[in-house]
């Protein structure tokens, strides 16, 4: 009976282990995580963040017109083609 009582003892620390391991990581990708965001806080004022966001929307915006205009230039193409 101790003997079954000696493994339920050991498995049961291993998973706690485990458990402990496992939330020390979480805490750790947490703190890493609130430490990149607070440097990238101070490094950056925020008319430039907000900038850098307004130039990425405007290529955005510039690739996906691009993108209708062949779309639109292929389709009527390829429907004169037809006749």
């Amino acid at each position: 009976m101790e003997e079954h009582y000696a493994i339920y003892v050991v498995h049961n620390l291993k998973i706690m282990s485990e458990h402990y391991c496992f939330l020390k990581f979480k805490v750790l990708m947490r703190s890493l995580l609130y430490s990149i965001l607070a440097f990238i806080t101070v490094s950056l004022s925020s008319c430039e963040l907000v900038g850098d966001i307004f130039k990425a929307g405007v290529w955005v915006g510039v690739l996906i017109v691009v993108a209708i205009i062949g779309l639109i230039i292929y389709l009527i193409s390829r429907a004169s083609g037809k006749k």
